[in-house]
C-alpha cells in the first residue's frame, strides 16, 4: 500500500500528540515531591492536579470536538497544539498551587481535544485498509490510567477496556 506525504504526515503527527500527552502525565507523576517542595504544598494537592487534569479530558474531547466539527479538524487541531503547549510550559511557571491548579485542568481540557481530533483526522485521512493496525498505534502508548473505561467515546480509537493486573500472578 503506497501512502501519501500527507497521510504519513498526519499519522506522525498524531501518535507524537497521543505520545507526549502520555509523556506529560508520567512527567508529572515523577515529580509531585519536588513540586511539593517548590510551592509548598503536600504532595496529595499535587497529586489533585493531576485529578484535574485527567477529569478535564472530556470536556475538552467535546469542545474541541464542536469547533472541528465547525471550522475543520486541522485548524482545531492546531489551536488545540498551541492550547496544549502554552498550558504546558505555563505549568513549569505557576506561581502558587492554585495557578497550577487552574493550569492543570485547562491543560486537560487541551489534552481531551487533542486525542479526539487526532484520532478522527488520522482515521479520515489514511486508507481504509490501514484504519485497523494504525488505531492500534494508540496502544502502544502509555495509558495515562490502568483502565479507560471511563473515558468518553471520542477519546478511544478502538473499543478496549484495559484492567490493572490481578495482585498476585502465582
Amino acid at each position: 500500500m503506497t501512502w501519501t506525504k500527507s497521510q504519513r504526515n498526519v499519522v506522525i503527527a498524531a501518535y507524537l500528540g497521543w505520545t507526549l500527552d502520555a509523556f506529560d502525565f508520567f512527567l508529572m507523576v515523577f515529580m509531585f515531591k519536588d513540586i511539593a517542595m517548590d510551592l509548598h504544598s503536600s504532595m496529595q494537592l499535587v497529586a489533585s492536579a493531576v485529578f484535574l487534569t485527567l477529569a478535564a479530558r472530556p470536556v475538552g474531547a467535546f469542545l474541541f470536538g464542536r469547533i472541528a466539527d465547525r471550522f475543520g479538524r486541522k485548524p482545531a487541531l492546531m489551536w488545540n497544539i498551541l492550547a496544549y503547549s502554552v498550558l504546558e510550559l505555563a505549568s513549569g511557571f505557576a506561581p502558587s498551587m492554585t495557578a497550577l491548579l487552574a493550569i492543570r485542568a485547562l491543560f486537560g481540557v487541551a489534552m481531551g481535544g487533542e486525542w479526539g481530533i487526532g484520532s478522527a483526522l488520522t482515521m479520515e485521512t489514511i486508507p481504509a485498509s490501514a484504519r485497523g493496525w494504525v488505531s492500534g498505534l494508540s496502544a502502544l502508548e502509555p495509558e495515562p490510567t490502568e483502565t479507560n473505561i471511563f473515558l468518553p467515546s471520542s477519546e478511544k480509537t478502538t473499543s478496549r477496556v484495559q484492567c490493572p493486573p490481578p495482585r498476585s500472578w502465582a
